[in-house]
This record gives structure tokens, sequence and C-alpha cells, in this order.
């Protein structure tokens, strides 16, 4: 499969950008759809469909991240699935509810991430349920 090497690894912490990235034995690219060759002479998979070339290397980066035990990319990349799921909210209107999701205790009530990424796709004030405690009872009547 081909890859932007040079790009993933200029997105790497310094301390991890000299470790091997081949983590994509078996697999292949069909245009912008990664896909993995069939098991004993299986159909092939397909594995992700990328919108565009950015989010092939974004997709790259994670799994390169997961294959060096990196726990996230850098630089806090808002993963391209809230980015989706949160449109479709937009279009069709549908209120959500923020919270941390921690799983810490020491987490509960962080929520700058996920402000963060409602910024970042300038999500409507109006659909997020929990920014008006009326506007919540009255939804949740």
């Amino acid at each position: 499969m081909r890859l932007d090497e040079k790009w993933i690894r200029t997105h790497l912490p310094k301390e991890l950008s000299a470790q091997p990235i081949d983590c994509f034995s078996g697999e292949y690219l069909d245009g912008l759809t990664v896909m993995h060759e069939g098991e004993r002479g299986g159909e092939d998979v397909v594995v992700y469909r990328a919108n565009d070339e950015e989010d092939l290397r974004w997709w790259q980066l994670e799994q390169v991240c997961r294959f060096i035990h990196e726990p996230s990319p850098p630089e806090r990349k808002i993963w391209r699935y809230y980015r989706d799921m949160l449109d479709w909210c937009k279009k069709l209107r549908v209120p959500i509810v923020v919270s941390s999701d921690a799983h810490d205790p020491s987490q509960v009530g962080q929520v700058g991430l996920a402000l963060e990424l409602l910024n970042s796709v300038d999500f409507p004030n109006s659909l997020v349920l929990n920014l008006d405690t009326d506007k919540l009872i009255a939804f949740l009547k």
C-alpha cells in the first residue's frame, strides 16, 4: 500500500518518528479503499473507505500509532467518525448531549476536548441539550 511516510513521520512525536511503520502487510489500495487480501484464497475484505487523500493519510497515521503503541496521533486529531456524526446531526437537526464519557473519576466533567470538537465543526449551540437545563428537561418529557 502506498504510504506518505514523510507526512506520517512528521506527525509522530519526535521520540517515535524513527520507529518502523510497516504495519500494512496484506493490505492494498483500490482507489481510496483499503483492502486486505483474503485468507486462504477467500475474497479480499474492505478495511477502510477513505473520503479523500487527507482522510486516508489520517487513517494510516492512526494505524501506525496503534502499531507502535502510541495511544492516539499527536495534535489530538479530531477523528473522522466523530466529525461525520456531528455533520449528520447538524443536517438532520438531531440534538446532542455533551459529556466527558469518563472512565476515571478524575476525568468526570472534563469536556474540553468535546467542546473543541464541536467548535471545529461549527456545531450550533441550539442543538446541545445540556447547555440549558430547561431545554434538556423539556426534551426528556
